[in-house]
């Protein structure tokens, strides 16, 4: 467990009134676009919904059981306070990534894995879709070269979006490389379907066979 865990609140989670505020406002939001008949409910727009509730709900708790880890004398309830901590920390960041918010999972995820991993995210997110690493040269064929990772929801983009990596080098960019950014929320969800840890040859003869992209 961190000492900033132990001992220090992070402030941009700290439940100031203006924070409660912006909280009830973002979960009021998301709680509409998951609920209403207008909006198609692909898996991660109910998930991020879902990860706003929960943020909402785990913050009080965090804030209360750090207070009592700086108050208490008894060693055992300390020990318990702080092992409590680290897997809340670790569940919050879990909440926070699933927003798209990975600076913020990076800044109190206990694990040094997963914080690093998060970071990685966050940097690919505000990558230029341009920048690739210098393992693409060495391939005649660029999509030899990196394969779709995994989909995150991208604060950059406003939709759902592929993470794609070299397989060399592990270099990761967020972009839509794969389909066009106006097709619709249900298209973009059969997509993920289809191509999720696929090579981009593969995703895109997977595509390709589906009719999503011309051969």
């Amino acid at each position: 467990m961190s000492e900033t865990n132990e001992q220090n609140f992070p402030d941009f989670l700290k439940l100031t009134p203006e924070r409660l505020a912006e909280n009830e406002a973002y979960q009021k939001l998301w709680s509409y676009r998951a609920t209403s008949p207008f909006v198609n409910n692909t898996a991660r727009m109910l998930e991020k919904a879902n990860a706003v509730r929960e943020e909402k709900e785990l913050l009080p708790i965090i804030e209360a059981y750090s207070k009592e880890v700086n108050e208490t004398t008894d060693e055992k309830r300390k020990k318990f306070l702080v092992e409590s901590l680290e897997k809340l920390y670790g569940q919050l960041a879990e909440k926070l990534a699933s927003q798209g918010r990975f600076d913020e999972a990076a800044a109190i995820e206990p694990d040094l894995h997963r914080r690093t991993e998060y970071m990685s995210f966050w940097i690919a997110v505000w990558r230029q879709d341009a920048e690739s690493c210098e393992c693409v040269k060495k391939y005649e064929d660029k999509y030899k070269t990196y394969y779709v990772e995994k989909f995150v929801f991208s604060l950059k983009h406003g939709v759902e979006m592929p993470i794609v990596r070299c397989n060399t080098c592990g270099l990761r960019n967020v972009k839509a490389l794969l389909y066009d950014l106006g097709q619709s929320s249900a298209k973009r969800a059969e997509v993920r379907r289809l191509t999720d840890g696929q090579s981009i040859e593969s995703a895109t003869r997977t595509l390709q066979a589906a009719g999503f992209l011309k051969r």
